[in-house]
């Protein structure tokens, strides 16, 4: 399991979580998410856009720029096509904005 260094602190981002999965205990535990992307990805854009309009931080990671993101998106979804989230070692890969309400209950089922 692949956990991020940044851990959530109270804010706008715990309080968004709390309210999606109705826990705010676990909202406290759920680690910043790693969005890795392409610029020129409509998908990508359509999932920074449902993350921002519901006030959800991340971290957006460009796989075209960054070799590192790449390995990583790739090792971590098993292909190369994005967008890519992962948080709390669950990844959901080369999705559609209407999977991230449900990516995001299963977080809080753990």
């Amino acid at each position: 399991m692949v956990w991020s260094r940044t851990v959530i602190e109270e804010g706008r981002f715990g309080r968004i979580i709390a309210k999606l999965c109705n826990n705010p205990e676990l909202a406290q535990k759920i680690v910043k998410p790693r969005l890795f992307i392409k610029p020129y990805c409509g998908w990508c854009h359509k999932a920074i856009r449902w993350l921002d309009d519901h006030d959800i931080q991340y971290e957006k990671l460009d796989v075209n720029s960054d070799e590192a993101a790449f390995a990583e998106m790739v090792r971590l979804s098993g292909q190369e096509l994005a967008p890519v989230l992962e948080a709390n070692g669950q990844v959901l890969a080369d999705f559609g904005p209407e999977e991230l309400p449900g990516f995001f209950e299963k977080l809080k089922r753990g």
